[in-house]
């Protein structure tokens, strides 16, 4: 299983328009439940709905935090093999990208 995660933009039409797409396996989900809490909503589930400018903030949060305590999240590391703390963090740099250049659109996470 993955994270299927985009952002959109205009609420005017018949649907809105899906900009961007981006996925990543779930098995970091303990790290990203660990790095990203809103409003006690932890996870990529916490930032869903949230215009792109302030997921951004939140996921520079998220990098930081996880390259500031290596040890803890290599820990983390699924067992399997699908994932890991270095390639969460690049795979989130995509992410802050996609949701800057973007920073009105909203931001959603299935």
């Amino acid at each position: 299983m993955s994270y299927d995660v985009w952002v959109e933009q205009g609420s005017g039409g018949p649907a809105p328009v899906r900009i961007g797409d981006w996925t990543y396996t779930c098995n970091v989900a303990p790290m990203l439940r660990a790095v990203i809490d809103h409003d006690g909503t932890t996870g990529l589930a916490a930032l869903d709905g949230m215009p792109g400018e302030q997921v951004a903030s939140h996921l520079r949060l998220a990098v930081r935090r996880l390259g500031a305590e290596p040890e803890r999240f290599n820990a983390m590391n699924p067992a399997n093999g699908w994932g890991s703390r270095e390639t969460l963090v690049d795979a989130l740099g995509s992410l802050v990208d996609l949701c800057a250049a973007h920073p009105l659109a909203t931001f959603r996470v299935q």
